[in-house]
């Protein structure tokens, strides 16, 4: 019996052995950390602002210095984020409302984009990292069968339909002083559509004259792994405004855009700028 007990024991303690020289000798899995916008309080990007035209080209004179830095943690509208305050030559300029998870990014938009009466602030998804081959989702959809207008001194009742929606747009790059790493672009699709029929002085027709007013906007994210935003974008447009049949009344308003690109970012808790 001792024989037999003996031998069970040096064979389990070479089982013991031989497993652990086994697993010595895989290799080491290094575990890949993704966040494609570090939040931590006191993190700031500095951007190169410039506005553009209606043919997206950079507008002389328009440049300016442009930085974003994460100002605290809050909970707002439902969700935990984060306050982003964004500085232009030294100005405060504008406040980002971000919030994310483990694979999505949202932000909070408010009536000064969103032009829908009562809108107030709502969270839009505007980034999914899981997404590939520029697959699209829905973010918002309203429809206002009764919305006041104001057109030609007159105030007229319109229909109002507000579509966004949002996708990723493929992948990119952007080069630091190390070299070149791929970055994932996303947008966000505002469109809307103000319809309503109108009597003109000028036709006295039998049937009034059917009015369309056409607006569509785009924002352009471009996200880095372990760095952040580093290209942010709001491509110019226009405001349409055309009859059916053509009574001369059609209308043109054109809007500039601008450009956010990514000079020079700290991360706080990494240390890395």
């Amino acid at each position: 019996m001792k024989n037999i007990g003996y031998k069970l024991s040096v064979l389990a303690v070479l089982s013991i052995l031989g497993l652990i020289a086994s697993c010595s000798e895989q290799p080491t899995q290094l575990v890949q950390l993704t966040d494609y916008f570090p939040l931590s309080k006191g993190n700031w990007w500095i951007y190169n602002y410039y506005e553009t035209d209606i043919y997206s080209t950079k507008i002389p004179g328009t440049e300016k210095l442009d930085s974003i830095y994460v100002e605290e943690e809050t909970d707002l509208n439902g969700r935990h984020g984060f306050i982003l305050i964004d500085y232009r030559d030294g100005q405060v300029a504008d406040t980002l409302f971000i919030s994310k998870d483990s694979i999505s990014l949202y932000m909070l938009f408010d009536d000064s984009f969103i032009d829908i009466p009562g809108f107030g602030h709502q969270w839009f998804r505007i980034a999914d990292f899981t997404k590939n081959n520029n697959i699209e989702w829905h973010v918002y959809d309203s429809l206002d069968n009764n919305y006041q207008f104001l057109f030609e001194d007159t105030t007229v009742s319109s229909n109002y339909h507000n579509t966004i929606n949002a996708q990723f747009d493929g992948t990119g790059k952007y080069t630091t002083e190390t070299g070149t790493i791929d970055t994932k672009e996303f947008f966000l699709k505002y469109d809307t559509r103000l319809y309503f029929n109108f009597r003109f002085p000028e036709n006295p027709g039998p049937e009034p004259v059917e009015v369309d007013r056409l607006r569509l906007k785009y924002l352009h994210f471009s996200f880095c792994n372990n760095i952040g935003l580093v290209e942010y974008i709001s491509d110019p447009y226009t405001v349409r405004i055309s009859t059916n049949p053509n009574v001369g009344h059609s209308k043109t308003e054109s809007h500039k855009g601008w450009v956010r690109e990514l000079i020079r970012y700290k991360l706080i808790n990494t240390g890395i700028n």
